[in-house]
């Protein structure tokens, strides 16, 4: 990034989204008065790596770890070879029924049930402000993927002033509907749009 950058924006799908999540809280922490390589950041169906909160000094409690480890072994059952084949679109199953379907549109909080207190054991309320993403952000996720939670963290890292989410309602997958599609496709102007008057 910092060798062929600066970029206009970086996309990013589920373990991509983990490692410019990564970047950017390693870069807010370690060159925090140097602008990040890119203008913008649309994640989809991807968070943060808890690990790496530790590593910048954010607590990590029993609760987040916990949720972590759930939804990460319920994400490789669900997308095995064996569940693909059984079950295809039909495997993705959000057995708790914790997230609710708010595309807000508006830089709103994620999801209804998203507490800052409490965003699956992480309390954002206590984030340092200067690991926050300043960048607009886009963050899809899909209401049915096991780690819709740490979608939903992730995007607790982003300015809300600066921010917009969209629950494609569907599992742990790049959204391929028409109209999902163009949703999308318009956060990504509204977010080169917002960069442009930053």
């Amino acid at each position: 990034l910092a060798r062929d950058g600066p970029y206009d924006g970086v996309m990013c799908f589920s373990q991509g989204c983990s490692l410019i999540a990564s970047f950017c809280l390693y870069h807010a922490a370690e060159t925090p008065e140097q602008p990040l390589p890119f203008k913008v950041a649309v994640f989809i169906c991807g968070g943060i790596p808890l690990q790496v909160l530790e590593d910048v000094g954010i607590d990590v409690s029993k609760e987040a770890w916990a949720m972590n480890e759930k939804s990460a072994l319920a994400l490789a059952e669900q997308a095995s070879s064996d569940a693909i084949l059984k079950s295809g679109l039909n495997r993705w199953v959000n057995a708790e029924g914790v997230i609710a379907n708010n595309n807000d549109g508006e830089g709103a909080p994620p999801s209804p049930l998203v507490d800052p207190t409490n965003v699956f054991g992480l309390d954002f309320t206590k984030m340092p402000k200067h690991l926050r993403i300043t960048v607009p952000t886009v963050h899809v996720y899909g209401n049915m993927d096991p780690r819709c939670p740490a979608s939903l963290q992730l995007a607790q890292f982003s300015d809300p002033t600066w921010r917009k989410t969209y629950d494609h309602g569907g599992g742990h997958d790049v959204p391929r509907k028409t109209d999902v599609s163009e949703s999308i496709a318009q956060l990504v102007e509204w977010s080169a749009l917002a960069a442009s008057v930053r």
